[in-house]
């Protein structure tokens, strides 16, 4: 998306599904299910990494760990999720995230958290995701 100065916009196609992506001086590393599949949960695990190393010192930003906003590619159904509360993982410099892709299509997904008082925003394109599966057990919250 691209929003010109008179509040128009070009749309632009997604870039390529990709595991890693950087914000300031962290490297932001995506592990997920080789397969995602539309009505299903999925687990997805954000590692924030600065100079090789997994950080520490994650710190909650508007009351979560993390936050994810997930849009479709078309028609931009969107929704939002708060990371796992796992102390545990946070001392790895991880975010885990259950999320719930209603249908079958592309996503962007956006990670925010926040490190030493500054926020930050990663954003990585997900591989197509396949019919199936079967309506959400539990996940984050969608429609806002």
């Amino acid at each position: 998306l691209e929003v010109g100065d008179q509040g128009s916009y070009r749309a632009q196609p997604l870039q390529e599904p990709s595991d890693t992506a950087r914000t300031g001086d962290l490297e932001v590393t995506l592990s997920r299910p080789d397969t995602l599949r539309a009505g299903e949960e999925a687990r997805l695990v954000f590692t924030i990494r600065q100079g090789g190393a997994p950080v520490s010192g994650l710190e909650p930003y508007l009351g979560a760990n993390g936050h994810a906003v997930v849009l479709r590619d078309g028609d931009l159904a969107f929704l939002h999720s708060h990371a796992l509360e796992d102390p545990s993982a946070l001392k790895a410099g991880q975010l885990p995230f259950m999320v719930h892709l209603a249908e079958p299509g592309r996503y962007r997904i956006f990670v925010q958290f926040q490190h030493r008082g500054t926020v930050q925003t990663a954003a990585f394109t997900l591989p197509t995701v396949i019919g199936g599966g079967s309506s959400p057990s539990s996940g984050g919250h969608t429609g806002h």
